[in-house]
């Protein structure tokens, strides 16, 4: 791990990292959460209509987003270009999940991080690390 547990937002006030994880399948999301919040420095907030990503966004302010990519109504590509033009919004990291590429494939492809399905533990905690610390930079 990468040590990033909290980030400071006062003196002597801290608060836990935000993460948005977003899926139509529920098992795909309950999975996840638990192990993020087993790790003990994450708030985790599932949405599972892509529909209400955007208000779940604004409203959860995230840190880093988990993002599925094929959901019916809309694909993960199509949600991350929409969270991109809100400008609250606009800066938080992504990180696509997909079936669609298998474990080797992982990490930056085109610019976009990837996690393959079904998750890896030890690369989720790996990636959202990763991705969280260079965020920070």
């Amino acid at each position: 791990m990468h040590g990033i547990c909290f980030y400071r937002v006062g003196m002597s006030e801290y608060k836990r990292i935000r993460i948005l994880v977003v899926d139509d399948d529920k098992t795909t999301t309950g999975v996840i959460r638990t192990l993020l919040e087993r790790i003990g420095q994450y708030s985790v907030q599932v949405e599972n209509e892509p529909e209400s990503v955007m208000n779940a966004a604004r409203d959860f302010q995230p840190d880093l987003i988990l993002l599925d990519v094929m959901m019916p109504e809309k694909d993960g590509h199509q949600l991350a270009a929409e969270l991109r033009t809100v400008p609250a919004l606009s800066r938080i990291p992504i990180v696509f999940v997909t079936a669609l590429i298998s474990a080797a494939e992982e990490g930056l492809r085109g610019g976009e991080h990837y996690l393959s399905k079904p998750v890896n533990p030890l690369a989720l905690i790996e990636t959202v690390g990763s991705r969280l610390t260079s965020q920070a930079a």
